[in-house]
């Protein structure tokens, strides 16, 4: 028991000095502990092709929401939440805390792990783990274990995986026919209704035999298919005194721009070198001594042309406008003043930008067994560094554009030779770690505790120009009684500089409880019941981070200090200095006012769960949890009636967070054939208790009383007809007017839900659910026969809305000299003479090629649901006879075929050809791959 209750509380402290004791260690701890922890293994990871660490978690872990938002390589990490959204102020995606090996890193290092390094990842949610974490625990913490040596004779693998990544989903605007044909109701809409196409027949007819111009642009700018590639080599190995596991791996992925020749200089791409040493000592059976290091080179590139700005021109452009040539054999480009950026000249004669990233983390620790002076007793002194250095470069090219032979713009072709280092920045980042600890049995009673002082302190420059220091006194106590009954206290005392002095120093506290009823008399000789396990846990955690960091970063590079006044420029009340003529001097005026009081947020979290394995093969983990969290650091947007701007941060708001998580997993063997059915369910809604904003306009509009990010909008009814209007083209009496321009048939007609006969922002309402999830489930299994496997995982989310309009371009046909999509053929029309009724199936408003405030306000029109359901990963594997390998020294080999993001089940797909986790910009890929692995 005594090694199984240390691993327990040093794991969960942070210090890590036991990995010795290995995953046996690590499950014999799962069945005493009290905590809500979910864990998947690096193993697991691997079989999932993707570039960035992230984007392997969806639906591997109970309490995790992962939501992938951009495909372009180098750029793609996802974006995450530990049991939804718990706070408005801190508690949003990307809002936990990282560790890795015991010591905190940030996103930059997370996401460039290679899961070939990882032994685990742990994922902790309740107050039973999260209290002693102080500051840092109220949003969960993501936990990581890197692989260590382990005893044995020495071990070499090679892994290698090689693939090609495409255009998850494409939403490609209308051909130059069906443009050309809606543009015509679009000029006539404007022109009072009369008939008056701006595209003559003989031009359309032109467009539909192909003799027109119908450009692509998306072809034309984008590949099949880009390439990755990426391989580890790993040594293992040792015996009881000295232990290693050394990790060299390399990855290459190219992004999906068809840059002219394959130039791959321009094309997306990302490149990185990795190394991973973790090294073990024994010493005269008192000492343990550890040393780590893990570091890696990141290299990415991307045309010097922003590809955010690359992919709005894609949408933004239509098929008819020119030819990516104005004359091929001179090496004319085309462009005109209304779309001067060629999107193809775009990503290859403008140069290229490149990103250069090299980071290391080192981590010492001794241990010193300290029996001689009462068995049990135990001390360790560890010590963490990390750097992170980032430097970018750039060369710049520019090009004439032409249009029908002449130049449209003064730029001119010239030589790529412009150049320059960019902006960058570094980061400097020191821990240390003092633990005492003690563990003894006595009999039936085990009794283990540990405290922790911890010192952080964070410096960075350039793209990081702030810095942070904090302490952490934690400690945690832990007792059980035969294997039946346990007990857990655990605090932890944080100050954090980020206040005022006086307000620095906080106390976390936390309490829980398991009984392992399993192990009592009565279930000792169940037929059934192998395991059973219930856990109950009380904590408090804190959070220092909130928006207001980034707010007051634009005003100073100190801006999380709160407690200070800041000050900007205003050109309101500015004044002449000297004569006629003189210089126009602003004034200095308050932005924000400072607050003394400031103080964490804090995270009060309740959570009780049950484990079981039950007939031998099927295990069970549930969990229900409460979290309520005030303190909530926000701008005091309540005072802005009595000040008339933005006052000042103050801890104003409150949040509640609810909901639950089961997850299951059935496995079992006949003879040669091996299956395991496996599924996970998470639930988590919010409601703002409280949020300090503007007065709202009616009882329909608050935001206090609502989930986080739920959409508030006017309602839309229908669409006006002609019926609705008199001869003279105003709306008939009786009919709410609307305040955002003239109307006419086909526009949308909102609700005037205060009935004051005006259509206003003060009839808006909820129109849609959250931006965020509140399921997010998954479902898959594996089976094997022999030496064939084959593997499956599928991945949803619901209860989630979107916002059609976030997609401007793709949504709002022709305003702005804008394009259409096949939304746009929806639209409401009526032009008898043509043909043309749209009136009765009509799901689309009016089509105009003038600004319409109307008929793009936030309403229910656009929000739409974001459920989904995606084929996340499949793999068909063999592994090939060990027995027979070993006779040429080869423990293990296997090869496989593997795919990622292989199919998408939505309505926002099927509806409007978008993919509900990036409705916008860079597509997310999908990925085919075949690898081989091999252990000498």
């Amino acid at each position: 028991m005594r090694k199984q209750n240390i691993f327990r509380c040093i794991t969960l402290l942070g210090a890590s000095i036991l990995i010795s004791t290995g995953v046996t260690a690590q499950d014999k701890a799962d069945t005493l502990s009290t905590a809500a922890v979910s864990t998947v293994t690096g193993d697991d990871l691997y079989h999932i092709q993707t570039s960035n660490l992230s984007n392997t978690w969806a639906g591997m872990l109970p309490g995790l929401t992962v939501i992938q938002g951009n495909g372009a390589v180098g750029y793609d990490n996802a974006q995450w939440l530990i049991r939804g959204v718990n706070s408005y102020g801190s508690g949003t995606w990307n809002s936990a805390k990282i560790y890795v090996d015991g010591f905190e890193v940030n996103s930059e290092y997370l996401v460039s792990l290679s899961p070939s390094e990882i032994e685990s990842i742990s994922v902790l949610k309740d107050g039973a783990a999260l209290a002693i974490y102080g500051d840092r625990g109220a949003n969960g913490v993501i936990r990581i274990e890197t692989k260590r040596g382990k005893i044995g004779p020495a071990t070499v693998t090679a892994k290698v995986r090689y693939g090609a990544q495409t255009p998850n989903v494409v939403n490609k605007p209308l051909n130059s026919y069906d443009y050309a044909n809606l543009y015509n109701q679009a000029v006539s809409n404007d022109n009072g209704m009369l008939w008056s196409p701006a595209y003559s027949a003989e031009q359309l007819a032109a467009y539909k035999n192909g003799t027109g111009i119908d450009v692509d642009w998306y072809d034309e700018v984008m590949r099949d298919a880009g390439s990755y590639v990426d391989g580890d080599i790993i040594f293992n190995g040792g015996n009881e005194n000295a232990r290693y596991n050394v990790n060299l791996g390399y990855l290459n992925t190219s992004g999906l721009l068809n840059t002219r020749n394959t130039d791959v200089t321009k094309n997306l791409g990302y490149e990185k070198y990795n190394i991973r040493a973790n090294l073990d000592f024994n010493i005269m059976k008192i000492f343990e001594f550890k040393v780590d290091f893990g570091g890696r080179i990141e290299m990415r590139r991307r045309p010097n042309y922003g590809v955010t700005d690359l992919f709005n021109d894609l949408a933004r452009y239509p098929s008819n406008i020119y030819n990516i040539y104005d004359d091929k054999e001179l090496d004319h480009l085309s462009g005109t003043a209304i779309y001067p950026n060629n999107p193809y000249g775009s990503i290859n004669e403008l140069g290229w930008y490149s990103q250069k990233a090299r980071s290391l983390q080192g981590n010492f620790a001794i241990k010193e067994k300290l029996d001689i002076i009462t068995p049990g007793l135990y001390l360790e002194e560890a010590f963490s560094f990390y750097s992170y250095t980032l430097s970018t470069y750039s060369k710049t090219k520019d090009y004439a554009r032409y249009f029908g032979g002449n130049t449209t713009t003064t730029n001119q072709t010239t030589s790529i030779t412009a150049s320059g280092y960019g902006s960058g920045g570094m980061q400097d980042w020191k821990q240390g770690r003092l633990t005492i600890g003690y563990d003894r049995d006595f009999g039936k009673n085990a009794l283990s505790a540990a405290v922790n002082y911890n010192i952080s302190a964070y410096k960075g420059d350039g793209y990081f120009s702030y810095k942070y220091n904090y302490l952490n006194l934690n400690g945690i106590i832990d007792y059980s009684y035969d294997d039946r009954y346990v007990a857990q206290a655990a605090f932890s005392y944080f100050g954090n500089d980020s206040f005022a002095p006086g307000h620095r120093w906080h106390f976390y506290p936390s309490a829980s409880f398991a009984w392992i009823a399993s192990n009592e008399e009565f279930l000792k000789n169940s037929s059934w019941i192998d395991y059973l396990k219930v856990r109950a846990s009380v904590g408090v955690a804190g959070a220092s981070d909130s928006g207001a960091t980034s707010v007051l970063a634009d005003f100073s590079s100190n801006g999380r200090f709160l407690f200070k006044d800041y000050y900007t420029y205003s050109y309101i009340g500015s004044f002449y200095m000297g004569t006629n003529g003189g210089s126009w001097q602003n004034t200095l005026v308050p932005m924000f006012v400072k607050n003394d009081n400031i103080v964490p947020e804090k995270s009060l979290k309740y959570n009780i769960g049950i484990e079981a394995t039950l007939f031998k093969g099927l295990s069970i983990t549930a969990d229900a949890f409460l979290d309520k969290r005030s303190n909530i650091l926000t701008l005091d947007n309540s005072k802005m009636g009595y000040y008339g701007k933005q006052y000042s941060f103050a801890n104003v708001g409150e949040m509640t967070n609810k909901g639950f998580e089961v997850s299951a997993v059935y496995a079992g063997k006949s003879g040669d054939f091996s299956y395991r059915l496996n599924g996970m369910a998470s639930y988590a809604k919010n409601r703002i208790d409280y949020m300090a904003e503007v007065a709202p306009a009616n009882e329909f509009s608050a935001q206090t009383g609502r989930p986080y990010g739920t959409y508030i909008g006017l309602v839309a009814e229908r669409f006006y007809d002609i019926s609705d209007f008199d001869n003279a083209g105003n709306l008939k009496e009786g009919i709410p007017t609307p305040s955002f321009g003239s109307v006419q048939p086909g526009d949308v007609k909102y609700s005037d839900l205060d009935e004051n006969g005006v259509v206003d922002q003060n009839d808006i309402t909820q129109i849609g659910k959250s931006v965020y999830p509140e399921w997010y489930y998954s479902f898959g299994g594996k089976i094997g026969f022999k030496g064939f496997d084959l593997e499956v995982l599928f991945q949803g989310a619901a209860g989630a809305s979107v916002n059609l309009l976030d997609n401007w371009n793709q949504t709002v046909a022709f305003v702005n000299n804008g394009n259409a999509y096949e939304i746009a053929k929806g639209a409401w029309a009526y032009y008898p003479t043509e043909g043309i009724d749209t009136r009765a199936t009509a799901r689309y408003p009016r089509l105009t090629t003038q600004s319409n405030e109307n008929n793009y306000q936030t309403s229910s029109m656009w929000i739409k649901s974001a459920d989904y359901l995606k084929l996340r990963n499949l793999e068909l594997g063999y592994n090939f006879n060990t027995i027979k390998l070993q006779k040429a020294g080869i423990e293990n080999l296997r090869i496989y075929l593997s795919g990622h993001n292989l199919a998408t089940f939505s309505g926002l797909l099927k509806h409007y050809n978008l993919d509900p986790e990036r409705i916008s910009g860079y597509p997310t890929v999908r990925s085919y791959n075949v690898g081989v692995s091999i252990t000498f």
